[in-house]
């Protein structure tokens, strides 16, 4: 009897235990009691933006430097979807510069494939690639690379 005792108080004291640690492994949500308003907006999970395209999130990655003051050089580098990457539009300080692709003859854009635009501001230009992916017949843009330099 006393063993039963014993092996109830063992499994209810394991139940506590459980309760507490996964009540201190809460994600904190950055709430705090200052009465101003919040720097950020709640989220609205039906909204969709009227220019995003809504389709798979592709893995891809694109990166920037500056070759010259006035010159930006874009490589694509591949990644987990780059078979459905046709081209990467670019923006810099929201002008559309052109395109990374396509390459005649390619079904998808080849990794290590790069191009030079135009820069305006060092320091200040933002650049923001858009890819172009093709799967399946579902075309979806989005955006590979966003930055400023």
């Amino acid at each position: 009897m006393k063993a039963m005792k014993s092996a109830g108080l063992g499994i209810l004291s394991a139940l506590v235990m459980v309760l507490f640690v996964t009540g201190c492994v809460q994600i904190p949500t950055g709430s705090t009691s200052s009465s101003a308003s919040p720097a950020v907006a709640p989220a609205q999970t039906n909204f969709v933006p009227a220019e995003a395209t809504v389709g798979q999130t592709y893995i891809v990655a694109a990166t920037v430097s500056r070759s010259t003051p006035r010159t930006l050089e874009i490589t694509y580098q591949g990644g987990q979807d780059a078979a459905y990457l046709q081209y990467i539009s670019i923006t810099v300080n929201g002008i559309s510069e052109g395109s990374i692709g396509p390459v005649s003859g390619a079904l998808s854009l080849p990794m290590g494939t790069s191009e030079l635009f135009a820069a305006h501001d060092p320091g200040q230009d933002h650049v923001v690639g858009t890819g172009h992916f093709t799967n399946n017949g579902v075309v979806t843009d989005q955006v590979v690379l966003e930055t400023t330099l």
